[in-house]
């Protein structure tokens, strides 16, 4: 088999992985886990990746274990692991341990010399911030094709990160780089599992960058909080492993703009992602003593006009899940209450007249918006009476 250019990192027991498809929803409907086993159809395979010598697929829903060679075909996105090779130095190893799992990619592509002038412009004897803006503005517009912005992450990956996590370079160069990689990792799944197998925590070294310069509060500012925000919300996007720092999005959420409040609080609202991959970070979020303040200040941003539809779905089934999970009352506000009234209304009439149909999504969202009107913010007897003629939800 001919191999395109590889992605190959050392797995540590610390840094265990779960493989698992960025869309749930498209999971064929006969796949079942039962007693640590995953089916699909005729074909079952452990869960528990069994590794050897040779390379072998790591299939959808597997858990690999610690101290393993993964590598990844950049041009399908498949991946495959085996036991470490027994030639690897010691020292490589011990630098892998530590959590330098990997490099980057060194091999000559089209924008090495681009990213090369930006290496030098970095160097502490005669840095030149301009030029590391300029080859970085030049270069967005090829990180947002799906081809290039994989190769570009997988050979420059530790050079941008060094860069936004850099505090001592001035903040129009972050914000270029944030930018450069947002557009690098949008819509492109394999270049995001790139990064977050070289540094699992690079989400939550973003989150404290931005928690850091929320102090600050100041427009330039700002505007680098929203770009690490746009990142991680990227490398969390469907994830079921999001486990964040409330700390650091209380204080980033304390920032005095709507923009950034709003992609604080669509992260919080992810986090019943972990209801079924993670029931103890679930439990501990639900028991937070930030909880119900969450849940008020999703309320309050849901009837806001500036929404749009993705993020209204999104913030709802957020405060859907907190307020089941939480079980108790919950004064969300009139504001709140009298705009689930009147969507209720609306959608109902589109559900009736499957002006939906062509819209799976939007239906089944709509569904959960009105059954959830009384059977969970409000009076559940009233349920019955109120949705008589809708039997069918």
């Amino acid at each position: 088999m001919y191999w395109f250019p590889l992605l190959v990192v050392t797995l540590t027991a610390a840094n265990q992985v779960l493989l698992k498809p960025q869309d749930e929803d498209s999971f064929p409907t006969s796949r079942t886990i039962q007693d640590d086993i995953i089916c699909e159809g005729d074909s079952c395979y452990p869960i528990d990746f069994q590794p050897k010598e040779e390379w072998q697929e790591v299939k959808e829903l597997q858990r690999i274990p610690g101290g393993l060679e993964v590598r990844i075909n950049l041009k399908t996105g498949e991946k495959e692991a085996r036991l470490l090779n027994s030639e690897m130095s010691s020292e490589s190893y011990d630098n892998q341990a530590a959590g330098l799992q990997m490099v980057d990619d060194s091999s000559e592509y089209e924008f090495s010399t681009q990213f090369q002038h930006i290496r030098e412009s970095l160097l502490p004897t005669a840095p030149n911030y301009k030029e590391i803006e300029d080859q970085l503005e030049d270069l967005v517009e090829f990180a947002s094709d799906y081809r290039f912005g994989l190769k570009c992450v997988n050979h420059e990956f530790f050079l941008l990160r060094s860069i936004v996590l850099n505090r001592a370079l001035p903040t129009e160069v972050k914000e270029t780089a944030v930018r450069f990689l947002t557009a690098a990792l949008r819509n492109n799944i394999p270049a995001i599992e790139v990064v977050n197998t070289r540094d699992p925590s690079f989400a939550h070294s973003l989150l404290n960058e931005a928690a850091h310069y929320s102090e600050e509060n100041g427009s330039k500012e700002n505007v680098l909080i929203r770009r690490y925000l746009s990142i991680v919300e990227v490398l969390t996007n469907n994830e079921s492993s999001l486990i964040v720092s409330e700390d650091a999005l209380m204080k980033i959420y304390n920032v005095d703009d709507e923009a950034v409040r709003i992609k604080v609080l669509l992260l919080v609202s992810r986090f019943h992602l972990l209801e079924e991959s993670n029931p103890v970070a679930y439990k501990a979020y639900l028991e937070s003593p930030n909880a119900e303040e969450w849940m008020k200040r999703i309320a309050t941003f849901i009837p806001m006009p500036a929404l749009d539809e993705f993020q209204v779905r999104e913030l709802f089934k957020g405060l859907y899940h907190y307020k089941k999970g939480i079980g108790r009352p919950v004064k969300l506000g009139s504001n709140f209450i009298n705009w689930l009234a009147d969507q209720c209304d609306e959608r109902k009439e589109q559900v009736a007249n499957n002006i939906e149909e062509r819209d799976p999504d939007k239906r089944e969202f709509d569904k959960l918006l009105i059954i959830s009107r009384h059977l969970v913010f409000g009076n559940p007897m009233a349920h019955r009476m109120k949705n008589f003629d809708h039997d069918e939800l």
